[in-house]
């Protein structure tokens, strides 16, 4: 195992569907660079978009936030990521399918409150 994939102490161990796309060559900065870059704005319809940005710029510490929110979308579909492979994850990581902003909110505010 190299330097990059040794545990490091006190880490959880990493959860499966990230293993999955490491074994599949899918890179983060394949979709991460334009959910973060453009705060979501591509992923989600435009009302969706405002209450996404309305609850990331009234939280105190909200880049860490958007990447929870981040997480909490890979965390929804993570059934998919298992059962696909490198095309099939492509796809749905660059058109995210779950359209229900209110869960993945919730999801990434559960995050917050257990880290």
């Amino acid at each position: 195992m190299n330097a990059e994939h040794e545990p490091v102490e006190g880490a959880r161990p990493m959860p499966c569907c990230l293993c999955s796309q490491e074994e599949q060559n899918i890179k983060p900065q394949y979709f991460t660079f334009r959910w973060l870059t453009l705060l979501l704005s591509q992923e989600f319809l435009l009302p969706d978009v405002i209450r996404i940005w309305d609850t990331l710029f009234s939280d105190q510490d909200r880049f860490h936030f958007l990447i929870l929110v981040c997480c909490a979308m890979l965390i929804l579909i993570r059934d998919n990521l298992l059962a696909g492979d490198f095309t099939v994850n492509m796809r749905l990581l660059q058109h995210y399918p779950i359209s229900d902003v209110h869960t993945i909110l919730i999801k990434a505010r559960d995050l917050q409150d257990h880290s």
